[in-house]
């Protein structure tokens, strides 16, 4: 039995997933371009930056960066050229919307939400809510992660 091309499809499987962690590089906060820099701080001025990493995503370099400002927590995704796609500001359990509270008690009965972030989407001059991020224990006192749509569906 010829095992060369099962070895060159597990070669080629092990490269493509190297391949896609290798797409997300760390980047050190002093090495962020000015244009992604410029286009944070005029969004969020105090911004602290903990972690930024970044990757290609299509023809767009994109900086995927985590911060705190104002004690509060938050993320932005901004194209080298300092174009935002989207941004998320932690909000209170209490500011999810009903239909995702509501999503939250009917598919995951007895978790409670640990953190909740509200994701903005952006597109030129148009913002909208596209999401809520939520991080859940579980009753089984498991951590999970879950995304939901500002009407209630799980998204992911």
């Amino acid at each position: 039995m010829n095992r060369s091309p099962v070895l060159a499809g597990v070669f080629a499987l092990l490269l493509g997933i190297a391949g896609v962690r290798a797409q997300e590089v760390p980047v050190a906060p002093d090495k962020i371009p000015a244009p992604v820099m410029t286009a944070l701080r005029a969004r969020f001025p105090d911004a602290k930056i903990d972690k930024c990493v970044r990757e290609q995503e299509g023809k767009d370099t994109v900086y995927d960066i985590e911060f705190v400002q104002n004690g509060r927590k938050g993320e932005a995704d901004i194209t080298a050229k300092g174009v935002y796609i989207n941004f998320e500001n932690a909000i209170t359990v209490d500011s999810l919307p009903k239909p995702v509270r509501d999503a939250i008690d009917k598919s995951y009965r007895g978790a409670t939400v640990v953190e909740a972030m509200e994701e903005t989407e952006v597109k030129g001059k148009n913002e909208k809510i596209s999401a809520y991020e939520v991080v859940l224990k579980t009753a089984a006192g498991k951590q999970i992660e879950v995304r939901l749509s500002p009407g209630g569906k799980v998204l992911e």
